[in-house]
This record gives C-alpha cells, structure tokens and sequence, in this order.
C-alpha cells in the first residue's frame, strides 16, 4: 500500500476529531477531558483509522515523525489531511486540485464546533526593568494593524487566497475555524494527550486502557497549573 486515506501529525489529528464529537481535554471547571464519553467515542474512531481500518497514514510507522506526517498529503501519500493552511504553500495551489471539508460530525456534536486551537499568552518575567515600556513596545509590535480588524482581516484573506484554489474553499476555512473551541490542554506541559496516542497506536492499548492509564495523569497535571486540589 502506498497511498492511505489521511494523514496529519497524530495527535493533533486526535485533538481535531475529539472536539468534532462535542469532547473536550480541558473543560472550565479544570476537569480532565480523557474519560469524558465523546472524547472516548472520538478516539476510538481515531484508533480506528489507523489500528483496525488501517487506513491513516504514519511517516515511516512513526507517531512522532514529524515532518514526514505533516508533509504526507503534499507528497501524494494521502487524499486528505487535517488542514494547517500554512503548510499547503502559495505555490501549491495550481501544482493539483483540492477542496475544504469539514471534520465528520453527528448528533453527538451539539454546539456546532469545528475546530480546536490552542490558547497562548506571554509573560515579563519579574525584576525586568522597566516592564511598561516592554509591554508597550509587545503591543506596537504585535498591533501592526493599528487596532483596525478590518486591516487585519483583508491581509488574512489576501494570504488566504494564495493558498486555496477557489473562493468557496476560502470561505469555507475561514467558516470551519469560526467554529472554534479553546482548549487548554497545550498551555498545561505534562498532559498526556501524546501519551495516550502513543499507547494507542504504538503501545496496542484499547481507548479504555489508555484513558484509564492517564486520565489521573491528565488530572494532576491539570492541578499543578491551575492549582485546583480535589
């Protein structure tokens, strides 16, 4: 076998279809996320893919390959792939025809999300001196468009339609990540969302045994952040 039917860096493709069926990693009262039923639904459908249907592509049978994994679908070693705009490059779009779909969502997903992303922030560490002066400087930087999100939404869209090859595969990105969900998860280090994939796909384990191997991990991990003592 040489072509798969997707591709995508593992767990960021987990993550995706996790919040496709309505679960969650983190929810707003800082509770794990692993034993919730839709996200063991959703990664019972993931390790399906790759386990059972053997139909996701791994670069080189590695989990943690990756460039290989992220550059599969350019490559011609998969007909679809989780989509990370940026890594279709403005050249691609007259190399071979694509389109935008959405996750594969049913009645489980009852808030109509899409997409999960990340949240960010920085800090100035303390004894910086002059930290108003850092922080002003920050915010001219990253304040490129003067507080004008219309400036800020057309250079987006200006770059979007580089990189996809019609206007309704444009809207259509633009659409899927408007409906976003915030998770967490990536601002706490030592949660297992990778552990679990890893069990799954190289470590042979059912969901269950994965989820029930973490999800006291996850919980703790979700404490050391936040703080939250049961």
């Amino acid at each position: 076998m040489d072509q798969f039917g997707i591709s995508g860096i593992p767990f960021l493709m987990a993550e995706q279809f996790i919040v496709a069926n309505d679960g969650y990693l983190i929810d707003s009262s800082f509770k794990e996320g692993l034993s919730d039923i839709k996200t063991m639904e959703a990664l019972e459908f993931f390790n399906k893919l790759y386990t059972t249907d053997k139909v996701a592509y791994l670069a080189d049978n590695n989990v943690w390959e990756w460039n290989g994994n992220l550059q599969a679908y350019r490559e011609g070693k998969s007909p679809m792939y989780y989509l990370q705009s940026w890594v279709l490059g403005e050249g691609d779009n007259g190399s071979f025809n694509y389109s935008v779909v959405p996750f594969q969502i049913d009645s489980s997903n009852t808030t109509g999300t899409t997409y999960m992303t990340a949240t960010a922030g920085v800090t100035i560490p303390k004894g910086v001196e002059n930290p108003e002066d850092v922080l002003m400087i920050f915010e001219e930087v990253q304040d490129w468009y003067g507080g004008d999100y219309e400036i800020k939404a057309d250079a987006s869209r200006e770059w979007l339609s580089r990189l996809f090859k019609t206007e309704k595969d444009m809207e259509n990105a633009i659409a899927f990540s408007e409906g976003e969900v915030q998770d967490l998860s990536d601002g706490v280090t030592d949660y297992p969302i990778n552990t679990v994939v890893g069990n799954l796909l190289e470590g042979g384990q059912t969901v269950a045994q994965a989820v029930e191997a973490n999800k006291q991990l996850a919980q703790d991990s979700i404490n050391a952040v936040f703080k939250k003592n049961e």
